[in-house]
């Protein structure tokens, strides 16, 4: 998987607008869950917002660090369509496969 944040909006900086994080705590990670579709409709679009409390890039990794096993995160779910997601990046990228074949972060050739 690969995310290019958006130049115009990042997640981050919607969590701030919308009073969901405060300035005092970074994001370190989202989740975005697609519920079961019922004749080509989606049923339900969930994402989650992980935050610590840091403030600033520089902070993060001292943050986890410090933790240790104790680490703790704030989850915030964030009401947001599939496409408001995907948009809040430049370019958006997912590789799927059957995790029997074994081809997760394999190096491989196509034609």
């Amino acid at each position: 998987m690969s995310a290019d944040r958006s130049d115009a909006t990042t997640l981050s900086d919607l969590l701030l607008e919308r009073g969901l994080r405060t300035k005092d705590e970074f994001l370190v990670g989202a989740k975005l869950w697609v519920g079961e579709n019922h004749a080509n409709k989606l049923a339900y679009t969930s994402v989650s917002a992980f935050l610590i409390n840091a403030a600033g890039f520089d902070n993060v990794p001292a943050a986890i660090a410090d933790a240790g096993d104790a680490l703790r995160l704030k989850k915030v779910d964030v009401e947001l369509t599939l496409e408001e997601f995907v948009c809040l990046f430049k370019r958006f990228a997912v590789s799927l496969s059957d995790p029997h074949f074994g081809l997760e972060g394999r190096e491989f050739a196509t034609d």
